[in-house]
Parts: structure tokens; sequence; C-alpha cells
């Protein structure tokens, strides 16, 4: 459902498909493997291009309530110019409580057209 406002966001129905995977490696460190399908609005064109995205992240228990993480991302855009990124991701999360997590870190552009770098914080709650 499009949510966009003052220009911000798509007036467009946009979605996709999402397959992920996670197992328990070791008892601290964990594998997540993530496959999406999106349909995306191509203004230029006023059609939907398809995007493929690949995502593999390692995540390392250093306390109960600690962790980091190193992540890949591959984003494959076959109608586009650009169309293919790559992007590598390192961060770290908290457990504030059972079901909410803050997280901190970067991306970091390896090849296409994401950002050289892209500092985030986020927070996860679990219902």
């Amino acid at each position: 459902m499009p949510t966009s406002t003052n220009g911000i966001g798509s007036d467009k129905v946009e979605g996709g498909l999402i397959f992920p995977y996670a197992t328990s490696l070791s008892e601290t460190v964990g594998l997540g493997l993530m496959f999406e399908t999106d349909f995306v609005h191509n203004a230029m064109e006023d059609n939907y291009d398809v995007e493929y995205v690949g995502t593999s992240v390692f995540g390392f228990e250093i306390t109960e309530a600690l962790g980091t993480y190193l992540e890949g991302i591959a984003i494959l855009r076959p109608d586009a110019d650009e169309d293919f990124t790559s992007i590598l991701g390192m961060g770290v999360t908290y457990e504030v409580a059972t079901d909410t997590v803050l997280d901190a870190g970067c991306n970091f552009g390896l090849e296409g057209t994401a950002d050289d770098f892209n500092f985030f914080t986020g927070i996860s709650i679990r219902y």
C-alpha cells in the first residue's frame, strides 16, 4: 500500500517475497541467509523492475547481551543501468530485554550504486 507524503517515498504499490534461514554454528556463532525478490516501480519508464537481494550474516555472541556481526549484501537489478551492488556491513547488538535489541553499525558500499559508507542505529522489538 503506497504511503508517500510530501514527495517522500513512492506513491506506487511495490512488494516482494523474502525467504530467510538461520542456524547456530556453535554456542556463540550464528549464520543467517536470506533471498529476496522485489518488484520496484521504475518512474523513468513507468513500469516495474525486478530486484534480487541475497544476504549472509555471521553473528558472534560476546556476552549474553552483547554481540557483533558481519554481513554481506548483494543486489542484482537486471533491468537497471547499474545492475549489481555489493555492500559489507558490520555492527554491534545489545539485548536490553528478552524481546528488545538495540543495534548500531556501518555499511560500506563495495560496488555499484551503494553509498560509500552509511552509519545506522536501530531497535528491534519481537512480539
